[in-house]
């Protein structure tokens, strides 16, 4: 019997796979899914792909899709470079820090070694001119010298720098990317500095003209100095206020009779007579004659812009010697008897500090960070102190009055910080 079934399947042997494939589908039931082919699988993948990427016709822009292989956009570089300060970069939409002709976004670098200049490049942050924005970043910072910190800082200051400008709201703008190979780009920013340090005379002899600095953070800021005729106000204002003996002060007014008087005298003496006179008032006439003097060197620079100012040699030439010639007519005016860096390198002390020797505490102080006025708004490196301290010496040697002012803020810089608005706030004082 037995031999008979195994004959039966030996003689049919699909019947008997097919018996045995039966049985074990009983014991175990498996649902395997079809098997496709490789062909098919293919052209699965394939179809999937041409959904997701469109394909797009070959045309005359057929090298630069290629040379995107093997170069990456401006997008792809920024998101690689590193951080400016914290998180991750962000792409500045500003032009202007993408030098030429790197200003179209989708400029494709020819070379590696134009891909690193590139990249390069715009590591670089360009300040805006506007209030609160960044100066420079760190790397920029580190990079640059005690010398180029005082040079920027004194053409921040008054109109004249071949690559800064005045904005309309009174902020000074950097722009080393201005095309000065354009000549009525080059002549008319001499014109237009000359007509705004004219400007700027009258407003420092009415309520003070308004200037840009770098603060300690390292952003832009704006502030305003105090003229002539708004350093005769606070002169009248605090002759009133020491006549009242501090009836005004709503914080921490005198009470004894002994306060007032003491009051008063302060008032009318050291901050009226000493401060709003004899120091104001020289001040506000030396930030005066100084936009006089730079409207006449940026009307002089005008000439050679227009003859040799067309070779870059030329070009290159005339704005070394007027950016350099404006920067020492700012020293000048600064070392002079009440000059901001005269009363600086006199001060004896500060508010920040209490009273100190006169001369050895501008030595001393931080390169930022003070609140006295005086030291507020400038980066006092030690190659600012150096040059100044020297130059209020000999400037004390020819004018025989070099007397240290004892604790006696600067008028000059009394101006506050512009409000958001563009008012100016008003001094306590």
């Amino acid at each position: 019997m037995g031999d008979v079934q195994v004959n039966s399947i030996q003689t049919d042997g699909i019947s008997g796979l097919n018996q045995w494939n039966q049985i074990q589908q009983n014991k175990v039931p498996v649902s395997k899914p079809p098997q496709k082919s490789f062909e098919e699988t293919l052209r699965e993948t394939q179809s999937k792909s041409k959904e997701k990427t469109p394909v797009k016709e070959e045309s005359s822009e057929w090298p630069q899709i290629k040379a995107r292989e093997r170069f990456p956009l401006r997008s792809e570089v920024v998101e690689h470079l590193p951080d400016r300060q914290s998180g991750q970069i962000q792409e500045d939409q500003d032009q202007r820090a993408w030098p030429a002709p790197y200003n179209a976004s989708q400029y494709r670098a020819k070379s590696i070694r134009e891909f690193r200049e590139i990249q390069a490049q715009h590591s670089r942050r360009i300040p805006k001119g506007e209030e609160g924005s960044p100066a420079y970043t760190p790397q920029e910072a580190r990079g640059l010298n005690d010398m180029q910190i005082y040079k920027q800082d004194q053409l921040f200051n008054i109109p004249g720098g071949d690559f800064y400008f005045l904005k309309p709201d009174g902020s000074m703008e950097y722009n080393p990317e201005y095309d000065h190979s354009d000549f009525g780009n080059r002549v008319g920013k001499d014109l237009q500095d000359a007509a705004a340090n004219l400007k700027y005379a009258f407003d420092n002899l009415g309520e003070g003209a308004k200037y840009t600095y770098i603060d300690k953070e390292g952003r832009m800021q704006t502030a305003q100095k105090t003229g002539l005729l708004k350093t005769l106000g606070n002169f009248v204002k605090n002759v009133f206020d020491g006549l009242n003996f501090g009836k005004n002060e709503t914080e921490n007014p005198p009470e004894s009779a002994i306060q007032k008087i003491g009051y008063a005298g302060k008032k009318v003496f050291l901050d009226g007579f000493v401060k709003n006179i004899i120091l104001g008032i020289p001040q506000a006439m030396l930030n005066a004659g100084e936009n006089l003097f730079a409207a006449t060197l940026n009307a002089m620079e005008a000439v050679p812009d227009a003859t040799i100012g067309t070779t870059d040699i030329g070009r290159k030439l005339t704005t070394t010697v007027f950016d350099n010639a404006q920067v020492t007519l700012s020293y000048i005016t600064d070392v002079m008897p009440t000059g901001e860096a005269w009363l600086r390198v006199h001060a004896a002390g500060s508010k920040d500090d209490g009273f100190r020797l006169p001369y050895l505490y501008n030595i001393k102080t931080p390169q930022q960070g003070l609140e006295d006025m005086r030291w507020a708004h400038v980066r006092n490196t030690p190659f600012r102190k150096v040059i100044e301290t020297v130059g209020c010496i000999f400037s004390d040697m020819l004018t025989f009055h070099g007397l240290p002012i004892l604790s006696l803020e600067s008028e000059v810089r009394t101006g506050d910080a512009m409000t958001k608005d563009g008012q100016s706030q008003p001094s306590s004082e």
